[in-house]
């Protein structure tokens, strides 16, 4: 799986990236999963909400972004061990971030978009 690719079927939004000029098409409530994209309380109004919204993040890291809101990922899945490696875990690779990605990007972007605690823990 690539995490800087981001592809959504029957979106009712856009997301653009401002420096790569590159617009995704999003699903409005998948983008709620995140405080910086909710619409105030109160304010049901969507028909006076722009349909675009601009972003100054990378295309590849907007697309991270949009990975994480539209389908949070799951723990980990731990791979069954021997007695002998009892003490020591192992995960299917498929299951899990790699660490530079989510030190470097996923962290960032969790605080920065105040993401929902479901996609966090």
């Amino acid at each position: 799986m690539s995490w800087t690719v981001f592809r959504c079927d029957n979106p009712d939004f856009r997301v653009r990236s401002v420096p790569d000029d590159i617009t995704f098409g999003v699903k409005r409530s998948a983008m709620e999963r995140s405080e910086a994209f909710r619409l105030p309380s109160g304010d049901s109004s969507e028909a006076e909400v722009d349909p675009i919204v601009d972003l100054h993040e990378p295309a590849d890291v907007l697309a991270i972004l949009l990975r994480i809101l539209h389908d949070p990922p799951r723990p980990p899945e731990e791979i069954p061990s021997s007695e002998l490696d009892s003490y020591v875990k192992k995960y299917d690779e498929a299951t899990v971030i790699p660490l530079p990605l989510l030190e470097l990007v996923v962290l960032q972007l969790v605080d920065k978009y105040l993401l929902d605690e479901s996609i966090t823990e």
